[in-house]
């Protein structure tokens, strides 16, 4: 019950930054989750896949998703982080340790990987204008849909100092 009340929490607060914030904006196309240095694009991810994209999680959770008003979450539970579904499709990533990182597709290149313990100056670098805008909750970088539409979606980097504490990916519910 504390992941979930933790989950519906970080979701209220990408919601709180995603509507205040002038950042830069990626495509959902764009992101892709490292794990094992395979590239896996997030649009691939969903219950059908995340096991053979991902390897076999340590456990698997199922529970009551209220806040969508559907029967249930399922959270894939990993060494350093966590992927949650929706009804099947990709809802939540919370990257806390060393195991997998963000990477995006940034003027047709692949980013350097955004990972727990690298450098805050990583993020300034490709995302000046959210890096100008952080706050005690972090950095946000809102994620649109193909056309370049917002859809509530955003990636937070929290900090400790200069270095990278966690990296989240979340739909926002409201």
């Amino acid at each position: 019950m504390k992941r979930f009340t933790f989950l519906i929490l970080m979701l209220s607060c990408f919601g709180t930054a995603y509507s205040q914030t002038k950042t830069e904006t990626l495509k959902f196309n764009q992101l892709f989750l490292t794990v094992n240095g395979k590239q896996i694009k997030f649009s691939s991810l969903n219950d059908r896949t995340i096991v053979s994209l991902l390897g076999h999680p340590i456990k698997i959770s199922k529970k009551p998703w209220e806040t969508a008003g559907t029967d249930k979450v399922k959270t894939y539970y990993y060494k350093g982080f966590e992927v949650s579904t929706v009804m099947g499709s990709l809802e939540f990533i919370n990257i806390v340790d060393k195991g997998a990182s963000f990477s995006f597709l940034i003027n047709k290149k692949i980013s350097k990987p955004f990972s727990v313990g690298g450098s805050s100056d990583l993020i300034r670098k490709y995302f000046p204008k959210s890096f100008a805008e952080k706050d005690q909750n972090g950095v946000f970088v809102i994620i649109t849909d193909s056309s370049g539409i917002e859809q509530g979606e955003s990636i937070r980097f929290s900090f400790s100092g200069n270095t990278i504490k966690t990296v989240e990916y979340a739909v926002n519910e409201s």
